[in-house]
């Protein structure tokens, strides 16, 4: 079933308009509870982006570019972030060898364990959000949030 722009007429009833109500209220609860639970192990949910792609890396380098590139939001300040996890001792940062230009970042062994903790936690969580659902109902709404996030968004 496809719905034309004619068929927006319902305003805020239309099931397009509630659908994409409750994405955004779904959306923001669950940010909140990763939050919350991320507050305890002291990094914010963007903090913990930044240690997630560094985790990843297996101990390579990164750049704040290609930080930034990971954020869901882009216009968070890097910089800030990665400033504030180095004060913890979350991440090192360093000045490349092969470019004085690039700061290279990369997770402390402090930093390892506190975003194992945390995703560990975070995991459980989300696990337990999910568990009333069957694996076709998860497949289906992937898919169809895969379908969305590709959609061009203005």
């Amino acid at each position: 079933m496809t719905f034309k722009e004619t068929d927006l007429e319902g305003g805020f009833e239309h099931p397009i308009v509630q659908t994409d109500d409750a994405i955004m209220v779904v959306a923001s609860a669950m940010l909140n509870a990763k939050t919350s639970l991320l507050k305890k192990h002291g990094v914010s949910f963007q903090q913990y982006i930044i240690l997630k792609t560094l985790y990843l890396t297996k101990g390579k380098p990164a750049s704040i570019k290609s930080l930034t590139e990971e954020m869901f939001d882009k216009m968070s300040n890097t910089s800030r972030l990665v400033a504030k996890l180095e004060k913890k001792g979350f991440v090192v940062r360093k000045i490349s060898d092969a470019d004085r230009r690039q700061v290279e970042i990369k997770i402390s062994k402090s930093g390892e364990k506190v975003f194992e903790k945390a995703a560990k936690d975070l995991n459980q969580k989300i696990l337990n959000t999910y568990k009333s659902l069957s694996q076709t109902e998860i497949g289906n709404f992937l898919k169809t949030l895969l379908k969305l996030k590709s959609l061009k968004i203005s």
